[in-house]
């Protein structure tokens, strides 16, 4: 396979990566019924079997003997006689077309995330309504994560923000938002539910994360083949692309998919939203207390946030945004954080993990997404510094 020699090559190649993952879409899930099956099923419906996450059954005496009703939409159960509607106590009852939903997160969960123009060509939903439908993902997912947290200024993103909202002000660049936000706006975020979390500063930081010692690295380090060893040698505390990555090395895609891998499970390396990589911050420590010079080679790294590290993930995530949304507002600039964590962290989280616990929540309608502001200070996991 010829590399790309170009960002338009990139994007060429994107969407037409798009293009075959959404006819493998059509193949699995061919009809609406399928569709809000799998909606369902995602939110762990009482009327979607346990056993096949396939079969419907009545929610009121659990029988399968079920007729589809209102265009398929409904079920009505041939032995109680009543009906309900398939995604009923769902965070997506009353949701006109299933389709560009289930696309969204059908991408995100295989590692794509979809701005709306791209989920708009590929439902055939116009643009207004995907970007709605990505915005309303991303309150979920936002409102799902429930992990330790650090706060760092939005201003560390000031470069992703190109585009208005109804907070700009008239005539000037977006990113005068940045000097109206309301300081004491923290929408979607109860400082008391977000007790653990930690105000992250260069000087110091109370946030544990390394979980493995310098005598695991170094056995790691000393089980690395030579194309595992040559593509550590190419990685840094800037973040780079897998496709530049690859760019550089004579080896083909496979092994290279392979070795990061390998890379990844050992905590060596770090993947951040995007697709990019670098040197993880164990490792970073590692290096810090056994390179050349070093007084205590046998000292385990401190557990805290080495601002290294965070400077890494604040630069993958951006160019996580301006690869994806190619620029957004400052006023949903949270978002696209805790979706990029979905990204990032992919190998690790299920949707049905997410969307199981906002079974409860109140359907979102266009207002709670017009309401919602992001903070002065954002709040990253601090699960996005850790060794996938």
């Amino acid at each position: 396979m010829p590399k790309p020699s170009s960002r338009k090559d990139f994007s060429r190649a994107r969407k037409q990566l798009i293009t075959t993952m959404a006819e493998e879409f059509d193949q699995i899930f061919p009809d609406t019924t399928s569709q809000l099956i799998a909606l369902s099923s995602i939110c762990d419906s009482r009327l979607v079997d346990k056993d096949s996450k396939s079969q419907l059954i009545c929610s009121y005496c659990s029988s399968s003997k079920v007729l589809h009703t209102n265009k398929n939409r409904a079920i009505k159960c041939t032995d109680c006689k009543k009906k309900t509607w398939i995604t009923s106590g769902t965070i997506f009852e009353g949701i006109k077309k299933p389709k560009p939903w289930l696309q969204a997160i059908w991408f995100l969960e295989r590692g794509m995330t979809l701005n709306a123009p791209e989920l708009a060509m590929i439902s055939g939903v116009v643009v207004s309504t995907t970007w709605e439908i990505i915005q309303r993902l991303s309150i979920f997912i936002h409102q799902s994560i429930e992990l330790e947290m650090i706060s760092v200024e939005d201003k560390n993103f000031v470069d992703v923000v190109t585009k208005r909202s109804r907070l700009s002000k008239s005539g000037e660049h977006p990113r005068a938002d940045f000097e109206i936000v309301d300081q004491s706006d923290l929408h979607g975020q109860n400082p008391e539910e977000r007790s653990n979390s930690s105000t992250f500063c260069e000087e110091e930081s109370d946030s544990g994360i390394n979980k493995i010692s310098s005598e695991a690295i170094e056995e790691s380090l000393g089980e690395l083949t030579s194309d595992q060893l040559e593509i550590l040698n190419l990685l840094d505390l800037e973040p780079i692309q897998f496709e530049d990555l690859y760019q550089k090395l004579s080896l083909s895609v496979s092994v290279v998919q392979s070795s990061m891998a390998i890379l990844e499970l050992n905590g060596l390396i770090v993947c951040l939203p995007g697709e990019h990589y670098a040197l993880s911050p164990l490792y970073i420590s590692f290096k810090s207390i056994n390179g050349p010079g070093s007084e205590s080679p046998s000292q385990d790294p401190e557990d805290s946030v080495d601002p290294r590290c965070l400077k890494v993930t604040v630069s993958g995530i951006n160019s996580y945004i301006k690869e994806t949304f190619r620029g957004i507002s400052r006023k949903y600039l949270q978002l696209k954080v805790s979706l990029s964590h979905i990204d990032c962290q992919r190998l690790k989280v299920t949707f049905y993990e997410i969307f199981k616990e906002l079974r409860t929540k109140k359907r979102l309608v266009r207002p709670d997404i017009k309401a919602f502001n992001s903070s002065n200070r954002l709040l990253i996991p601090v699960s996005f510094m850790e060794p996938v």
